[in-house]
């Protein structure tokens, strides 16, 4: 795709927290798992997807 495609892991999250009045507000967001060194410095976050399409140099084991 000539870098038209652009990949980012990212995590997301929900609770709710207590204002300093003391009242809950519900809040959900997102943040980034990959990039972050790009983002210290400026940069977007967002790589090439052969970034991310490697093979994992260890062995999966199944959890029993």
């Amino acid at each position: 795709m000539n870098g038209a495609i652009k990949c980012q892991q990212i995590s997301g999250g929900d609770g709710f927290a207590t204002m300093a009045d003391g009242s809950q507000t519900f809040m959900f967001s997102f943040g980034p798992l990959s990039g972050l060194a790009d983002i210290a410095k400026g940069l977007p976050g967002t790589q090439v997807p052969a970034a991310f399409n490697t093979v994992y140099p260890g062995s999966l084991h199944p959890v029993i």
